[in-house]
């Protein structure tokens, strides 16, 4: 069985929001982008040139959740990945964190695809990892993200109204807030220092007692 060729850090966002007065400006600049930060561990998903999946976690550690091989087949089976190419997904594992959600991983970015994806922008990158999640439209049954297949999601993309989606979910335990990407910034960092932050990214919390991912 194959190994990664290497094991990539997901980049952070770099800053804090105060979403009340803040978020209208970022909405109204329309150079930003806006999707919901999922309460769960921050997740990368690997699937090698063989149809192996692996998880890591952002520390680059094999992730405390293995999947089960039905799990893989899953996952598997609902991307369009090439054979003989390698993949790196970036998401968030829901299950420890959240009542009504398990076993369910949550795709937001792409940084491998037959390649480092290193000076794509943002927005070209969302296009490429819907189109690897098979363009899928609708949303899951309790409507908080895409559905891409059973235990598979994708996180939706906001271009505007981002104060109305902020608070669509300050009473929910799977919704952190938002994360904003800066849509035409580029993946400039080769993704190699455990949480590096980057200015193209901006997280918008809502108020809680404690977040540690």
């Amino acid at each position: 069985m194959s190994e990664p060729t290497r094991i990539l850090c997901p980049p952070r966002p770099r800053g804090k929001l105060d979403p009340l007065h803040e978020l209208s400006r970022f909405d109204q600049s329309g150079k930003w982008l806006a999707q919901r930060k999922f309460n769960g561990i921050r997740t990368l998903l690997w699937v090698g040139p063989n149809g192996e999946i692996k998880l890591y976690d952002r520390y680059l550690k094999p992730h405390n959740y293995s999947l089960t091989s039905r799990q893989s087949s899953l996952i598997l089976n609902n991307l369009n990945v090439e054979q003989g190419q390698e993949y790196w997904f970036d998401g968030e594992h829901l299950h420890a964190k959240t009542r009504s959600i398990k076993d369910t991983l949550v795709l937001f970015d792409v940084l491998w695809a037959g390649r480092f994806l290193f000076g794509m922008t943002q927005i070209d990158r969302l296009n490429l990892l819907a189109s690897l999640c098979g363009n899928p439209t609708s949303l899951e049954p309790g409507g908080r993200a895409i559905a891409v297949g059973k235990g598979l999601w994708m996180a939706e993309i906001f271009d505007t109204n981002f104060m109305t989606h902020y608070q669509e979910a300050l009473d929910s335990d799977w919704c952190e807030g938002l994360v904003l990407r800066q849509r035409l910034s580029k993946l400039d960092t080769p993704c190699r220092k455990i949480n590096e932050e980057v200015r193209w990214q901006k997280r918008a919390r809502k108020p809680s007692k404690s977040y540690s991912h």
